[in-house]
């Protein structure tokens, strides 16, 4: 296995193996040059005495570096055809190993994927371990999650679930963006306002969305991405109140978002207060703080039961 290795590195390595044989060279031109100086030659002529008897230093050592790899490449080829022969006589074998690298790289894949994601980049939110995402589901047609979210019991959620600081939905959508530019397509968040202090990141530029914003009826806003913004607009302060066109719609430009925050919830471009959902999107709550909690959190005692099976399944899922 060591040989095996050292072959491949060896295949993929050129310029290291270059480097080595440069070094090698320049001592042997070394000690022919303190040779000729020995003898009573100047340093000049020494020098030139080395190069003519050593030859041409780089046609050498582009031969060895092919001679280096070539044989590497030759051997590692004859290992691998070995141990596929060595497999093909024992299939049990073949088939066990298979199974075990096959396991232990799906396993390094998902702990890398959790690390990646809580450690080496989280979530560019404060307080981001305090973030949760409910998946909403129903006793009683014995489906534990992938249910989505009505708007009636977003608001559930929102009024009743003492022991969350805040509750916010989104949902992803694409549209065409017009107005500046030529179209182009975007994909677009629609989001309820209270989606900032769920996550607690304030926009770079301009403002996120205010209640009235999320009223139906109200005219239509946007808040801009930061890679939209410098790709389409240039990073223009202007661009705050510019009237653009969104799926048709005459949209104003409020604010832009920071560009830690661009892929944060996926890949988006621009997001607009909800006000009618068609579908049902997904929910991100927040756990309040722990003194928080303890002090709104109601007594077991004085808990009020709730009016609706749409409560007892929030009730559930928050629990």
């Amino acid at each position: 296995m060591p040989n095996l290795l050292r072959r491949v590195w060896n295949t993929i390595q050129r310029q290291r193996i270059d480097d080595d044989l440069r070094q090698e060279i320049e001592t042997h031109l070394a000690c022919i040059e303190e040779a000729e100086r020995a003898q009573g030659a100047s340093a000049e002529q020494a020098r030139r005495a080395a190069r003519e008897r050593f030859g041409q230093p780089c046609l050498y050592r582009e031969r060895a570096v092919d001679a280096v790899i070539a044989t590497s490449a030759e051997a590692l080829l004859r290992e691998i055809v070995f141990a596929a022969r060595r497999l093909a006589r024992s299939p049990a074998f073949a088939v066990a190993s298979v199974l075990t690298l096959a396991l232990a790289i799906g396993a390094n894949t998902a702990i890398f994927a959790v690390v990646e994601r809580v450690i080496i980049n989280p979530l560019p939110y404060p307080d981001a371990d305090r973030l949760v995402q409910l998946d909403h589901g129903s006793q009683r047609l014995n489906v534990a999650n992938g249910f989505g979210l009505t708007p009636g019991l977003y608001y559930q959620y929102a009024e009743r679930a003492h022991t969350l600081q805040s509750v916010a939905i989104y949902q992803t959508d694409g549209a065409t963006l017009t107005g500046d530019g030529d179209p182009s397509r975007i994909r677009i968040v629609r989001v309820t306002p209270s989606l900032e202090a769920v996550t607690g990141v304030a926009p770079a530029l301009g403002r996120w969305f205010s209640d009235a914003d999320g009223v139906p009826g109200a005219a239509p806003v946007a808040v801009l991405s930061h890679g939209l913004w410098m790709r389409r607009y240039s990073g223009e302060v202007a661009v705050l109140g510019r009237l653009v066109f969104v799926g048709g719609l005459p949209t104003r430009v409020v604010g832009v978002m920071p560009a830690s925050y661009d892929n944060a919830i996926g890949r988006w471009n621009a997001s607009m207060p909800m006000k009618c959902m068609d579908q049902m999107p997904t929910p991100m709550l927040t756990e309040p703080p722990a003194i928080q909690a303890q002090t709104a959190r109601p007594r077991a005692d004085t808990t009020r039961p709730p009016s609706s099976s749409a409560a007892k399944q929030a009730a559930t899922a928050t629990a």
